[in-house]
Formats: C-alpha cells, sequence, structure tokens
C-alpha cells in the first residue's frame, strides 16, 4: 500500500479518534446532576414527550398565565432538536439520557467533521488545531453540557461547509444539510443564504448560476415552507412577529463583552481584558489578510497532504460568518428583540472564525520570511489555548459537581419545589420561575404577568380565584417573569401561608381559610385544599 493511498485512511481514523474523545467527553461531562437544564431546554423536551406519545409537538405555556391549556403547538423554536430527543426517546432512553446522547454524537459529528475538513485543506496538523481550538472554547463547550439545540447546529454547520467545499457542483447535498440546520435553529437559515450564494457564486452563465441556486434552496422551499405553513395552521400566527425592536445598541455592547470574552479568556471584565481583546482582534484580522493575499500552499509535501484548495475553504467559512452575523443582526432588529448577543447566539459565528483563522495560520505559516514571527505566533496561540481551556475546564467542573441553570443544587434542594411536589400537588400553580418547577417538580405550570398593570394584576389573582390557584413566588429574580411587592399581592386579596427559605406561598383569601396544617413557618404537615391537580402531563388540557 503506498503511502498516498494510506494517507486519507490514517487520516479518517485520527477524525473517528477525535470524535469519539469528543463524545466521551460530553457524556461524561452531563452526567447526573448534568446536563444542565436551560429554560429552552424546557420546550426541547416536552415537544419531544409530546411527538413520542402523541405525535404533536407541543411546548409549555409558561408565558401564557390566562391560557387554560398547560401546553400549545411549538412555535417559538423549530422542530430539529425536539425530533432530535424525541428519537432515542421512542427507543426506551430516558429524557436525560435521550438529551446526553444527542449532544454527545452531535460533539462526535462536530470534532470528526472539523479535523477532516481543515487538515484536507491546510494539513492533518492544522486539522487537529482546529478541532482542539474548538473544544477548548468556553462559548461552544458550554452549549454542549446544556439540553441546546446549538451543538447539533454545529454539527450540521460544519457538514454543510465541508460538503460546499468538496462537492461545489452538487448544490442539492449542501442544500439538503443547510435546510435541516434551518429546521434545528432559526438563525439557522443563514446556512441557507450561504449555499444559495455559494452555488450561485460557482455557475459560469447567469442561467447556470440561477438554476444551481434554485437548486440549493429547494429543500428549503419545501422543508422550512412546510414547517411555518404547519404553524400558521395551529397557532394562527407566524414563529415571530415582524416589527422594529429598540434597544440594539445594548445588545450590540453585550456583542461586545462576549467577543472580548472569547479572545481574552481568564480575564476579568475590565480595561485590560478590553485592551488585549482589541490586539488579539488585530493580529486575527491581520493573518487572515496575510491569507488571502497569498494564493496558494500547495507546494512540495502540502500537495500531497491536502486535497481542497485552503482559498476555497477560507472563501466559504468566511462567507457563512458574514451571512450568519446578517441573519442574527436583522432578526434582532425586526424579528426579536429579545435576542441577546450572548455566547450562544454567537457561538457558530466564533465556531466560523476559528476555522479561518487556523486555515489562515496555516497558509501564512509557510510564507517566506514569517520565521521570527512563528515563535510570536505560536506563543499567543498557545496562551489563548491554555486561557480558554482553564476557563472551559472551571465550567465543566463546577458542572459535574453542582448542576447548571435549573438542573443547579439550590433548584433541586428548593423548599418552594419541595412544597409543590407535596402539599402544592392538588394546586394549579403558578410561579415567577416556571422552568425550576417543570423540571424539579415535573409540573405543567404558568408564569406570572410579564406586565404590572392594575387591570392585569386583578385579572390575574381572578384567575387564581377562578382556578383554586397559588402563586409560588421565589426570592430569586426571574428575567422573563416577575412578582409584585407583598403589599400589591395583598391589595388583591391574596394571603401568605408559607414563608420559606427561598421564596413564599400566596393563594386568593377565598381559600386560604381551607388551607389544613401549613403553618406560617413553613413547616408543611398537611395538604393545601387548592384546584385540580396539574401534575406533568403532554396532553392538552
Amino acid at each position: 500500500m503506498s503511502s498516498d493511498s494510506a494517507l486519507p485512511r490514517r487520516r479518517v481514523l485520527l477524525a473517528l479518534l477525535a470524535g469519539i474523545a469528543a463524545f466521551c467527553i460530553v457524556w461524561i461531562a452531563t452526567a447526573p446532576p448534568g446536563p444542565g437544564l436551560d429554560p429552552d431546554s424546557a420546550s426541547y423536551l416536552n415537544a419531544a414527550e409530546s411527538l413520542v406519545r402523541h405525535g404533536a409537538l407541543r411546548a409549555p405555556t409558561f408565558y401564557d398565565w390566562a391560557s387554560p391549556d398547560s401546553t400549545e403547538p411549538l412555535a417559538h423554536f423549530p422542530p430539529g432538536m425536539p425530533t432530535a430527543l424525541a428519537i432515542p426517546r421512542a427507543l426506551g432512553a430516558s429524557q436525560p439520557t435521550a438529551a446526553r446522547l444527542v449532544e454527545a454524537s452531535a460533539a462526535l459529528v462536530t470534532a470528526g467533521s472539523t479535523l477532516l475538513l481543515v487538515g484536507a485543506a491546510a494539513g492533518p496538523l492544522a486539522g487537529v488545531l482546529a478541532m482542539l481550538m474548538l473544544f477548548a472554547t468556553p462559548a461552544v463547550l458550554e452549549t454542549h453540557l446544556s439540553i441546546l439545540s446549538e451543538p447539533l447546529f454545529y454539527a450540521l454547520l460544519v457538514v454543510t461547509l465541508t460538503l460546499m467545499v468538496r462537492a461545489p457542483d452538487r448544490p442539492l447535498r449542501y442544500g439538503i444539510t443547510a435546510a435541516v440546520g434551518s429546521l434545528v435553529r432559526y438563525a439557522g437559515i443563514s446556512l441557507v443564504g450561504a449555499a444559495v450564494l455559494w452555488a450561485f457564486a460557482l455557475g459560469t452563465t447567469l442561467r447556470e448560476r440561477v438554476r444551481r441556486a434554485a437548486i440549493a434552496a429547494l429543500p428549503t422551499l419545501f422543508g422550512y415552507g412546510a414547517w411555518l405553513a404547519r404553524t400558521k395552521y395551529e397557532t394562527g400566527g407566524g414563529v415571530r412577529e415582524v416589527g422594529v425592536y429598540h434597544g440594539f445598541m445594548a445588545t450590540v455592547r453585550e456583542g461586545a463583552a462576549t467577543v472580548a470574552a472569547w479572545l481574552a479568556p481568564s480575564l476579568d471584565e475590565g480595561a485590560v481584558r478590553t485592551l488585549v481583546a482589541l490586539v488579539v482582534l488585530a493580529l486575527l484580522v491581520a493573518l487572515v489578510v496575510a491569507a488571502v493575499r497569498r494564493r496558494s500552499i500547495h507546494d512540495g509535501a502540502t500537495r500531497r497532504a491536502t486535497s481542497i484548495p485552503p482559498h476555497r475553504l477560507l472563501a466559504a467559512t468566511l462567507l457563512l460568518a458574514g451571512v450568519y452575523v446578517t441573519v442574527v443582526v436583522l432578526s434582532r432588529l425586526f424579528a426579536d428583540g429579545a435576542i441577546p448577543f450572548d455566547n450562544r447566539i454567537l457561538s457558530p459565528l466564533i465556531l466560523l472564525v476559528e476555522l479561518a483563522v487556523v486555515v489562515s495560520l496555516a497558509v501564512w505559516w509557510r510564507a517566506p520570511g514569517t520565521r521570527a514571527l512563528r515563535v510570536v505566533a505560536a506563543a499567543v496561540l498557545l496562551a489563548w489555548w491554555g486561557a480558554s481551556l482553564a476557563s472551559s475546564w472551571n465550567d465543566v467542573s463546577y458542572m459535574m459537581e453542582n448542576g447548571s441553570d435549573y438542573g443547579d443544587v439550590q433548584w433541586r434542594t428548593s423548599p418552594l419545589v419541595a412544597w409543590a411536589r407535596t402539599d402544592g400537588a392538588r394546586c394549579a400553580l403558578f410561579t415567577n420561575h416556571p422552568t425550576a418547577l417543570y423540571f424539579q417538580a415535573h409540573r405543567l405550570v404558568r408564569g406570572t404577568p410579564l406586565a404590572q398593570p392594575l387591570d392585569t394584576l386583578r385579572a390575574f389573582a381572578d384567575t387564581l380565584v377562578a382556578r383554586g390557584g397559588a402563586l409560588i413566588a421565589f426570592d430569586e429574580p426571574s428575567g422573563a417573569f416577575a412578582v409584585p411587592p407583598d403589599s400589591v399581592l395583598r391589595a388583591l386579596s391574596l394571603e401568605r401561608i408559607a414563608r420559606l427559605a427561598d421564596g413564599s406561598v400566596w393563594v386568593p383569601a377565598s381559600i386560604a381559610s381551607t388551607a389544613i396544617g401549613i403553618p406560617m413557618d413553613g413547616a408543611t404537615n398537611g395538604h393545601a385544599r387548592c384546584g385540580e391537580s396539574s401534575r406533568f402531563s403532554t396532553r392538552r388540557r
């Protein structure tokens, strides 16, 4: 067997080993008390459970306290992640195990595909470097530790990018994976936009360009179009309300802080981190520009080690990054004013930039006259990688010990959650942390009003009376839900029947007298006679 024919096999084996290592890391890191339970995780898990049990995608109605139904058709999120979770769930896996399998499998695909893709364009060492950088990055790694759609999206992003550069004349192939990506995250429509532009740019005549672009868009027209039609039919509306959303500059400042934390990891927020981040950013821009100016690294042994022109991969990566930024910015301005520019929303962009940096580094590294600068570049890269790895290790070690988000120890041991499981078992519950009760008390509950004009609060109090409900008011603030002050609650004829370590329980005065044995100090030796139980269920109610 010649060395040339053995090289691809060795590279595939290396990618498989890297993928297995990524799978094992995520699998171990998400063991109980993991995986992390983000508020979005409730919609993914409930929709998956509903799909398995009833054949319909339904999410909890946390945001609609007036709704008589505990679930609603899934619309705020696309169907990709719940469908992926439903597969192992239907095969008998528990909800946490199903989620861990999806996240770890996605990590396997992302790690293996990254190593193969970058290795094919810039050499095997560059492929290994790209994979190591990616999974040391806190913004990327931390999403693998919770039940989120981002890891599945990363896998589809890298596979789409691979098909774009390996099979540029096959627009249907990367059009299909782009369409699937758009059904995992709404921001995934950026994959479709990039695929269409890529297909159009590679044609030789206008007719051919239009034909190739149409082929790349075709899977999305069917798949995404069907989802939008289904959502319109079941909800009577769209997935987002189009309008002009203000406060954009505050979101931009948040994005700048996110980028600074990525470029200068392990440094506290402040002038030092900002300065370091600006220096690193300038170096990265200079590196990419230098790589773009140098047309080829295909010389000698490098020609035998690579099968994809590095500038083709660099062009496709930068195109995807540019379209992703455009989609996210436009979405924040006109589709959803609550979109944050945090680690989650910017992590796909960070992934793409890191791929572009590694390819650019490989191109620049072989340029004449760069020997002295290589030591500086290697030192900066090693320092960044070590700091990122240290920050990521802190996240992993904390989560493995304490849990994350609503899987954190404070929620697992919450006295109010325990009250909801026991004394509140027959109450229709309302709370400023409905996700906590969903995960830790296995209850489908409603949130409190998002706004607090007097008429809204009176209607809310009337709803508590009509349903024989109880308000579980956690002391921990919630960004989405707010509990009125005690004086307002008493003015609404609500009475506190329990004061516990992490909050209070309030019920309408008309039913407070029927509570059996619930002293004001929070000790419980009976059950409140509230309304009908609202135990966890995915059925329409």
